[in-house]
């Protein structure tokens, strides 16, 4: 096991995942697949290229914002344009590396909510940091 690479990990589990979804069935149209949002906001977050284009310049923003006294908020932050195009580029990375998914317009909400999260969480960060030293 030590001898696996990361790179190895991350196909590991998006093969696991892409089992998975191959043997759930579908429950509805608009029905929100958890697993995907799940995996995709993962993805999101442990990816460097897509954590140096998005996370960090939004971040940076928002830690702007905080410090003039607003408080950004999250379903804002989620129906952003950037954050639509941050869920576009994180499912195009994903199926470069595991194949693509259908996903519903509801999954996708979901996954704008989780990503635009971990982007507050992460400016959130930021924000108590400067601000203690």
């Amino acid at each position: 096991m030590k001898n696996l690479s990361k790179i190895g990990l991350a196909a590991l589990a998006g093969l696991a995942f892409l089992f998975a979804k191959k043997s759930k069935k579908v429950s509805g149209v608009g029905a929100v697949d958890s697993d995907a949002v799940r995996e995709i906001s993962l993805w999101f977050d442990n990816t460097r290229e897509l954590h140096e284009r998005y996370t960090v310049p939004m971040a940076k923003n928002l830690v702007k914002k905080m410090k003039k006294g607003i408080q950004p908020d999250l379903m804002m932050l989620a129906n952003s344009s950037v954050v639509d195009n941050a869920v576009r580029d994180t499912l195009r990375d994903y199926a470069k590396s595991f194949g693509s998914f259908p996903v519903s317009a509801e999954t996708r909400k979901a996954m704008k909510k989780e990503i635009a999260d971990s982007i507050l969480a992460y400016a959130q960060d930021e924000y108590d940091y400067e601000l203690n030293n």
